[in-house]
């Protein structure tokens, strides 16, 4: 479980968990292209997102990781939202 044992095999565990998302092949007749996972692991956060290669090439994923780590950084300062 994420809540069992050391801080280090908490976030041990997470790290495990977001792995099998990036290494599970999508069944796109049954699932979305994507699948998003947060994880929390003694209050702090962790984001994973897997997206099929049929659903974003590179420079998609490049500009969401852009707008996301902006997005996180406004929220962590407590500004207002680009959008």
């Amino acid at each position: 479980s994420i809540r069992d044992g050391t801080a280090e095999q908490r976030v041990a565990y997470a790290r495990h968990v977001m792995a099998g998302d990036v290494t599970r092949p999508f069944d796109l007749r049954r699932e979305p292209a994507f699948l998003a996972r947060l994880v929390e692991v003694d209050g702090d956060f962790i984001f994973g997102l897997s997206v099929d290669h049929l659903a974003a090439d590179s420079l998609a994923l490049d500009t969401l990781e852009r707008d996301l780590a902006e997005a996180y950084v406004r929220e962590r300062n407590d500004e207002p939202d680009r959008l």
